[in-house]
């Protein structure tokens, strides 16, 4: 069991871990094989978990994870018919609704504007709008970016390419995120995520004791290899200065918005490219959301009240 455990991704393993901790600790209690039990033994590990309260997803993770461990019938726990309507019955009393919008790219744009002229900016800035242009112009989660290296990328004035050597959450064998590309925005250079990007690593230069280095430095008073947390929180710091409501909306949602975002104007081809999806039903399941929309009417009622007084 401890070699199959090695398939998953750590994320993976750090989710499952605590569950199957405790469902290993139940089955020795009860002298019970934690690879053959029953499915009525099963069931009531599930149940117990609903009794305690665990929402309809947390119950679904505890499934996922006895799945990788334990067959019944030929196929995983997870799958069994018993264990399938158990877990409708879980979502009939406790459903998980999951989001169905998410924020407006142009608005978090809007904010990264007002953070100019590049050169001018302290490092923290520098380091937050670099990062959160990336993340929005290339529609990649936040691991993505941490592992990004300054000795795999080329760089020019026109753009700039990192190549990733990292396993990633959709890596699998015999296939692989490959490269990411930025190219410059004359439009506005307020806007270039290469300009952002050349300026950076022009500011962190005398930071890096050699070319193999993080591109993402921490920007304390010791520069060090910014941590996985880091980029979430920098994340979370532009969509606080964008009026972005951060209750609502983690930064993990930066890849549904910039995707969504770039469907509107892009082929699907394109946009499955961008992201690394190998099918185009999982963008549409998880990914692509409407655009929060405006309060227009409200607003419009409000502005009439703020005119006549």
């Amino acid at each position: 069991m401890e070699f199959l455990i090695l398939a998953w991704r750590q994320g993976t393993r750090r989710q499952y871990e605590c569950y199957l901790k405790k469902w290993l600790h139940k089955c020795k209690i009860d002298n019970v094989d934690p690879v053959h039990p029953s499915l009525d033994y099963v069931l009531q590990f599930l149940l117990a978990s609903y009794k305690e309260g665990l929402n309809y997803s947390t119950i679904g993770t505890i499934r996922s994870a006895l799945s990788s461990i334990i067959t019944l019938d030929g196929k995983p726990v997870g799958k069994h018919d018993t264990v399938c309507s158990f877990m409708r019955a879980v979502y009939q009393e406790r459903p998980s609704i999951q989001r169905t919008v998410t924020w407006e790219v142009n608005d978090v744009l809007t904010f990264l504007k007002t953070l100019s002229p590049v050169h001018s900016l302290s490092l923290e800035l520098l380091t937050k709008k670099t990062l959160m242009m990336m993340a929005i112009l290339s529609g990649q989660r936040g691991q993505t970016l941490h592992v990004l290296r300054k000795e795999l990328m080329d760089v020019s004035d026109k753009e700039v390419t990192f190549y990733v050597r990292e396993k990633l959450k959709t890596s699998k064998p015999g296939r692989h995120y490959p490269e990411i590309k930025f190219k410059s925005y004359s439009v506005d250079p307020d806007l270039c995520v290469v300009n952002c990007i050349n300026t950076y690593l022009k500011r962190t230069e005398q930071y890096r004791c050699s070319e193999e280095s993080q591109f993402f430095l921490t920007y304390g008073g010791s520069h060090y290899e910014c941590s996985r947390a880091s980029i979430s929180r920098w994340i979370r710091d532009i969509l606080i200065g964008a009026g972005i409501d951060v209750c609502k909306f983690s930064s993990g949602t930066t890849r549904a918005a910039s995707t969504s975002a770039a469907k509107m104007v892009c082929n699907m081809d394109t946009v499955l490219k961008a992201g690394g999806w190998s099918c185009e039903s999982t963008f549409t399941k998880f990914y692509n959301m409407p655009i929060k929309p405006k309060c227009a009417f409200q607003d419009g009622v409000m502005e009439r009240f703020q005119k006549k007084t």
